[in-house]
Order: structure tokens, then sequence, then C-alpha cells
């Protein structure tokens, strides 16, 4: 009853210190999401290495032409020749991004004789994969029926009813972003001012229970990055962005912000601790050589097959990377898989709880 009362009493302390610092919170919070999804947002994205699942109902040889031809693009990587079912499964637990379906008039132009199938999450790859694949179909479709303009033989397909954009992929992407930042300021960077300012040794005699005081500074700061995250979403859509899930995807928002702000800021005052750190500047060059490559990697800026294959390895261990697939399930696609919730989501409770019990196990002797 005592640790919840002192955390309860921390926690409010926490909210009032950045109440009266709100105004500066806030432009910090807007700046990033801003500047990342104006400036990279109108540019769009070239990706290389496309991963492609082929059906093909023709079986003739200008199919098995065309998909030689695909095998030696270096903008596709073709995964598997398959049937459509098991493409289609691919394609939604995200093992390709493309699906191409060649259909047994292939080659014709009386018809559509070959179908493209994407998600809304790969929406940032489809037209660029659409115009290279386009351009290999029309070379056959005009030896059937030269007079007709080339390309006209391919029909593409959302898997969804909603439109992607590369502003859609930052934002989902930027969420996680500025989570990390406020971790930083709200987590290890907060630490060192108490510790600069002899707050934490006052906490230390006073009769309170020690755990309470990480724990109610993981707390307030996860409430920060509520806002946070609500403060890029706000930020993107009045930039153009959407969310296939409507007001829908507001709860998986909520949780991927919140275990992301829990384990780094666990993470982040582990760090302060353990390296007993106590200059602002040393902190904010060690918090952010670490936070801006988990976020890299993570898929936060670019689709995670286009980075190279060592990068892809890595980001498999990145906790954001997993954050990423939930928010861009419900940003980009407009729905999200039971299954790969519980998968991912467990992932981050995993690595949140982790760090949370390490640091309440190393807070006391160390700092004591």
């Amino acid at each position: 009853m005592a640790f919840v009362r002192d955390t309860i009493t921390l926690y409010k302390r926490d909210m009032l210190i950045f109440k009266a610092n709100l105004r500066s919170n806030i432009v910090r919070s807007i700046i990033f999401p801003l500047v990342i999804i104006l400036f990279f947002g109108s540019i769009g994205t070239t990706v290389i290495g496309t991963p492609v699942a082929i059906v093909n109902y023709a079986n003739n040889h200008a199919s098995t032409s065309l998909i030689n031809s695909l095998e030696s693009s270096s903008n596709l990587q073709i995964i598997s020749i398959t049937d459509q079912n098991t493409a289609m499964a691919m394609l939604r637990n995200g093992s390709v991004s493309v699906v191409i379906v060649i259909l047994q008039d292939f080659p014709s132009y009386s018809q559509k004789s070959v179908d493209l199938y994407y998600s809304n999450a790969q929406q940032t790859v489809a037209g660029p994969t659409l115009q290279v694949i386009d351009g290999y179909i029309a070379k056959y479709t005009e030896m059937a029926q030269p007079a007709q303009q080339p390309g006209t033989g391919i029909s593409a397909n959302s898997l969804y009813a909603t439109k992607g954009s590369y502003k859609d992929f930052l934002m989902s992407g930027i969420i996680g972003m500025v989570v990390i930042f406020g971790a930083l300021f709200g987590g290890g960077l907060a630490l060192i001012t108490d510790i600069q300012l002899g707050y934490m040794k006052a906490l230390f005699v006073s009769p309170i229970d020690k755990n309470a005081i990480m724990v109610s500074r993981i707390l307030s700061g996860s409430t920060q990055a509520l806002l946070y995250a609500f403060t890029a979403v706000a930020v993107g859509l009045l930039a153009g962005a959407n969310i296939a899930m409507g007001f829908a995807a507001i709860p998986y928002i909520i949780l991927i912000a919140i275990l992301i702000a829990i384990g780094f800021q666990a993470l982040t005052m582990l760090i302060v601790i353990v390296g007993k750190i106590r200059k602002p500047e040393i902190f904010a060059i060690i918090s952010q050589t670490i936070g801006l490559p988990l976020w890299f990697i993570s898929g936060g800026i670019t689709p995670i097959y286009s980075l190279p294959s060592w990068l892809q390895a890595v980001s498999v261990v990145d906790p954001l990377t997993y954050a990423n697939e939930i928010a861009r399930d419900a940003i980009l696609v407009g729905f999200i898989n039971t299954q790969v919730l519980l998968i991912d989501g467990g992932i981050l409770a995993c690595f949140s709880a982790f760090l949370v019990a390490l640091l309440l196990m190393i807070f006391k002797p160390t700092i004591e």
C-alpha cells in the first residue's frame, strides 16, 4: 500500500514538472515528425530487391520467359513460384510484398492477362514495382497485339480498400521515434537532472519505498509518451497522411507507445545508473547513438528488406521492428492479424518487463 501511495505522489510531482515545461515539450515533440514527414514524405522512396511471389496459370513459353526476365531484375527478388493461396498467405504474413498472377490468357490485349496484388503496408513499393513489372509484361503483350499501347495487360489490386502513401508509411514509423526521444528526456536525462539538483539524495533519506522512485518515473514518462505519439499522429494527418483503421487504431497506438516508452525509459535510466553518467551532453551522445540506429533498422524510414542483409538480421532483435509492424498494420493496412498482434505485442512486453526488472534490481545497490 505504501508503495502505491509513494508511486502516485512521485508521479504527480513528475507530471507537474512536465506541465511547467509543457510548451517546450510540445514544440520538441512536433519538430521531429514535422521535419521528417514534410521533407521525406514528399520525395517518396525507391526500393531494390522487392520480394515477390509468382503464380503462373498460363504455363506457356511466354509466361516462362517473363518469369526468367523478372528473376534477372535487380529490382525484384523472386521468393517463390507457387499456387495462389500460398502466395496470398505469404503476402498477408509479410514474406513477400507483391504477388504476380500470370493468367491463362497471357499474353493478351483483349483482357487483363496479369494481376498484381499488394498490401497497403507495401504501398511505397507498389508504384516502382508496378513500373518494373509493367515494362517486362509490355514486351510480351506487344508481341501479341502490337497496335495497342504497351502496359495495358496488367491489373494492380490492393488487398485492402484504402490507399496508402509514403507519408502514411513514415507516420507509422515516427510514432516509435518520438516515443524514444521522449524516453531520453523523461527517463535518463530527467534522472541526471534530479541527481545534479540533489533531489535523489532527498528521496533516499525520505521514508518512502525506493522502488517507487523508478516506477513513478516510468509511469509519468509513459503518460508523456502518449502525448508525443498522438502529437506525431496529428502532425502526420495535417501533412496529408491517412489512417486506414480510423479511430479504431487508437488502442493499438496507445499499446505500442506505452510498451516502447516503458522499455526505453528503463533502458535510458540503466545507462545513467550503470555508466555513472552525470553530464547531460554525454548521455545525449550515448542515447542517440543507440536510439537513432535502432529506429533506422526497424524500418522507420524505409522497408526492412531494402536494407543490407546483415542489417535485416539485426532488425530481428530490435524491439522497434515489432512496434512498427503493429503501427503499419493499423495505419496502412486497416486490419491487424490477432496472431501477429500477440507475437509482436508479446515481444515488446517481454522487452519492457525485462528492462524494468533489471532496473529495479540494479537501482538500489548502485545508487544507494
